[in-house]
C-alpha cells in the first residue's frame, strides 16, 4: 500500500485541508484500488464537508463525454461505475465502487466542455454536534478518518466500450458482485 499525502490552501485561509489517500497496486492485476484515509482541517476556520469526490481525469476526455454526448446526471442516483472511452482508438479509463457510501459514479461533460469524472462518497454516520445540516463540520486541527469505507478500483485498457464492459464485469466479480451501474 502506497500512502500519498496532499494539501490544499486558499488565500485568506478558508477551506484549507490536508488529505491522505491509500493506493493498493496489485502486480498480477490490471487495476489498482484507491481509498481516502483521512482529511484534516489545516485552516484557521471550521471546514464543512458535504461529501468526498474522487476525480479521475483522462487527457482524451476533454471536450467530449464518454461514449458520446450525455447530459449532466442526477447526482444521487448515478451508477457505481463508469469510464471515459476514446472512440478514435478504443482506449478507456474507468472505475468501479462497491462501497455503500458511494452515491454516484458518473463521468460527464458539462455544457461548457468541462469533463467531470466524479465518484461521490457520502460521509458515514452522523455529523458531530454543531454541524450545519447536510455537512460534517471539522474544527481547525480536527481530523475526519474514513475508516476504509471510501475506496474505488480504477483501470485502463483497450477495446472500446465492450473492452470496458468486460473489464468492469471482471472487477465486479472479483469484488464480490455487480454494482448498480449500467456502463
Amino acid at each position: 500500500v502506497l500512502t500519498v499525502a496532499g494539501e490544499r490552501r486558499e488565500e485568506g485561509g478558508g477551506g484549507d485541508f490536508a488529505l491522505e489517500l491509500e493506493f493498493a497496486v496489485h502486480p498480477d492485476r490490471p487495476y489498482f484500488a484507491c481509498g481516502l484515509a483521512k482529511i484534516v482541517n489545516v485552516g484557521a476556520a471550521p471546514l464543512d464537508l458535504k461529501a468526498f469526490l474522487f476525480r479521475q481525469a483522462a487527457a482524451f476526455a476533454k471536450g467530449r463525454a464518454p461514449g458520446g454526448a450525455r447530459r449532466v446526471p442526477n447526482l444521487w442516483k448515478g451508477p457505481r461505475r463508469d469510464a471515459w472511452v476514446d472512440a478514435a482508438d478504443g482506449v478507456w479509463w474507468g472505475g468501479v465502487a462497491r462501497s455503500p457510501l458511494c452515491s454516484m459514479f458518473y463521468y460527464f461533460v458539462s455544457a461548457d466542455g468541462t469533463p467531470h469524472p466524479d465518484a461521490r462518497f457520502e460521509l458515514p454516520g452522523g455529523p458531530p454536534p454543531g454541524s450545519p445540516q447536510g455537512a460534517w463540520r471539522l474544527a481547525p486541527g480536527a481530523e475526519f478518518g474514513a475508516k476504509g469505507g471510501m475506496w474505488a478500483v480504477f483501470a485502463a485498457g483497450e477495446g472500446g466500450i465492450s473492452g470496458w464492459e468486460a473489464a468492469a464485469r471482471a472487477i465486479e466479480e472479483e469484488m464480490g458482485g455487480r454494482t448498480s451501474g449500467r456502463r
